[in-house]
């Protein structure tokens, strides 16, 4: 595969008007958010989960992380990457199997060194989106709550195994909040 020259990103990159700047600036720079998704060799549904989001949501940031798939799902990353202004790619190896390929970790280096946004919202590569407004609904929950960590689905694991299970007693219970479709402060994060 030969590579690809700025110059030739630049001239498949589609044109954006002073709308969709405007609409940007208005809608999403001052709601100050990324989505975050981590993907590995699931083409078919990292592409439902950001062609749906986008149907909803066509101009929010997001960044998704590929850990070293080399497949199909590579491709299509990087084609939406070069097509849609507001989506990235950070194309992440794997590290044969240690711990810094885990989902967590990935996840947490990211919003550490490659999210610079107030929230970011956490979702997993198979999530379908069907409507609009949930994003505005969670991110109201921080206007209400100055103190709110995240919002999402709230579970229970326990505290040991790295929170791997059922907790075996209350003095062993973590309350998580699933990034499957979660929002943080990424400044109480850090």
């Amino acid at each position: 595969m030969s590579e690809i020259k700025e110059s030739q990103i630049s001239m498949v990159r589609p044109e954006w008007g002073g709308h969709y700047q405007e609409y940007f600036l208005k809608n999403w720079l001052n709601r100050d958010i990324t989505v975050l998704i981590c993907q590995r060799k699931s083409k078919e549904l990292i592409q439902l989960t950001l062609e749906s989001l986008l149907r909803f949501y066509p101009d929010i940031p997001v960044m998704v992380v590929d850990g070293d798939s080399k497949d199909d799902s590579t491709l299509y990353l990087r084609y939406k990457a070069v097509t849609a202004p507001n989506v990235s790619l950070w194309e992440r190896p794997h590290l044969n199997g240690s711990e810094h390929t885990s989902h967590g970790v990935t996840m947490d280096e990211a919003i550490r060194n490659h999210i610079y946004t107030k929230y970011v919202l956490m979702l997993d590569s198979d999530v379908i989106t069907e409507r609009h407004g949930f994003i505005e609904g969670m991110l109201e929950q921080f206007k209400q709550n100055d103190k709110l960590y995240g919002t999402g689905s709230l579970m229970l694991v326990t505290k040991k195994n790295y929170a791997c299970g059922y907790p075996e007693n209350e003095a062993d219970t973590l309350r998580y909040a699933h990034p499957s479709c979660s929002i943080i402060d990424r400044d109480k994060y850090l």
